[in-house]
Order: C-alpha cells, then sequence, then structure tokens
C-alpha cells in the first residue's frame, strides 16, 4: 500500500465524519434507552388502569350481588317458596343428617310453581343459582334444573359437601347474628 498522507482538509474530513458517526450512535443509544423506558411506563401505566378497573368491576359484582340477597330477603316471593320447598323436604320424611334423593313429587309440583319465576329472577341478575338451605343443613331448592341432585337434597353439615366452600360459607352464615352478608364464589 501506497502510504497516504491526509492533508488538513482530509484530517478535517476524517474527523467530521467520525464525530458524526459517534454523535448519530450517542443519539441512536439515547433514543432507544429513552424509547424503551417510555414504553415501560406506558406498559406499567396501562397494568395500573387495567387492575383498577378490574377490582372495581369486581366490587361493583359484590355490591350487587348483596343488593340482590338484600331484596330477596325482603321478597314474599323468597319466603314462599322456603315454606314450600322446606316443607315439602320436611314432610317427604328424610333421614336427618345424610345427603337425600328429594325429587318427589311435592318438590317437582313446586317447582312448577316457583321454578319459572326463580330461574327469572336468578338470569336477571345474572346469578347462575339461587341456593336455598335448611338452618339444619339440607339443600331445600336450587333454582338451576339439578335433575341429577348435584346439590338438592345433599346435607352441608354431614353429607358430601361438608367440606366444600359452600359448607364453610353455610356455617359462617349460620354461626352470625344476621348482619353480615355471606357469599360464596364456586368454581363450576
Amino acid at each position: 500500500m501506497t502510504n497516504m498522507k491526509l492533508g488538513l482538509r482530509g484530517k478535517i474530513n476524517l474527523l467530521v465524519v467520525g464525530v458524526g458517526i459517534i454523535c448519530s450512535l450517542t443519539i441512536a443509544i439515547i433514543s432507544s434507552y429513552k424509547s424503551s423506558e417510555s414504553l415501560e411506563k406506558l406498559a406499567t401505566s396501562q397494568l395500573k388502569s387495567s387492575s383498577i378497573m378490574m377490582k372495581d368491576n369486581v366490587e361493583s359484582y359484590f355490591e350487587s350481588l348483596e343488593n340482590f340477597t338484600k331484596k330477596l330477603s325482603k321478597d314474599r316471593l323468597i319466603e314462599g317458596l322456603f315454606i314450600a320447598f322446606e316443607g315439602a323436604y320436611y314432610g317427604g320424611a328424610y333421614p336427618d343428617e345424610k345427603d337425600n334423593n328429594i325429587l318427589s313429587s311435592s318438590y317437582l309440583t313446586n317447582d312448577k310453581i316457583y321454578g319459572d319465576r326463580v330461574r327469572k329472577v336468578s338470569k336477571d341478575f345474572g346469578m347462575k343459582n339461587i341456593i336455598l338451605a335448611s338452618l339444619t343443613g339440607p339443600i331445600v331448592m336450587v333454582s338451576s334444573m339439578d335433575k341429577k341432585a348435584h346439590l338438592l337434597g345433599r346435607h352441608l353439615l354431614s353429607g358430601e359437601l361438608k367440606d366444600s366452600n359452600l359448607s364453610k360459607c353455610f356455617k359462617n352464615a349460620a354461626e352470625s347474628d344476621g348482619s353480615k352478608l355471606f357469599i360464596q364464589i364456586l368454581k363450576s
């Protein structure tokens, strides 16, 4: 190779190109860092907003459940339901403290009278099921069609469901002074 001597002009041009490359790289690195930082802040902000919105939705859902339950507790339909279905249960002379198949003619008659109205109320409030249990533990009415008796006739204190979340909720409610609402979410 021939030894090239750069003149002053060549050295200045080389210096300008070098400084330009260094400046461009510096700007690219800083821009990349700032962009990454901004995206991270944006993502964090959106996640916080989403979590606040989800929290509000959950609180609103439980508030609506509480309002629904308070309305139902004063509803004459529910009172009539409970009397009719509890009467059908105890009138059937089922053994105490065990699970029973209570799909009797009395139960089916009550379901014909009340069933559609209760299912409509349940649907209107976005609930999958309304369950009535006697204070002694048996589930005497479910609003959903429970032909296989997954819940209907089950004893919450000594039957198959005795260790379930539903049983825990029932026990908490039974032991309370009645001033607190107990809601239990069951996995389907």
